[in-house]
């Protein structure tokens, strides 16, 4: 991957928790080599951009890719929803050369 390709792009990223919207329209844009912080009060949706952005909490709407892996990140948040089955097509295909061994394990 080229130092300047995006690594990590979040597009109107949404999060709620009942009543309370946390997360109301996030972008964010980081090419490879980037170093960003996020600051802001505490409860003001830090933690949760971040879990978003890992799969660990499902955002109500919105677009995270994640540098030539988006396969491998859906695939994650998929595995993640704890399924009784998952049926796939062409699994590797969309993978970088490189990653293709390390999905098969």
């Amino acid at each position: 991957m080229e130092k300047n390709q995006t690594a990590l792009s979040v597009e109107d990223l949404h999060k709620s928790f009942g009543n309370v919207k946390v997360l109301k329209g996030i972008y964010l844009t980081a090419k490879r080599g980037d170093v960003i912080s996020v600051l802001g009060s505490s409860g003001s949706g830090k933690s949760t951009l971040l879990r978003c952005i890992n799969f660990l909490e499902m955002p109500n709407s919105g677009k995270i890719t994640i540098g030539g892996q988006q396969q491998r990140a859906a695939i994650a948040k998929a595995l993640a929803m704890e399924p009784e089955v998952m049926l796939f097509d062409e699994t590797t295909s969309a993978l970088d050369p490189e990653l293709v061994g390390e999905m098969l394990l």
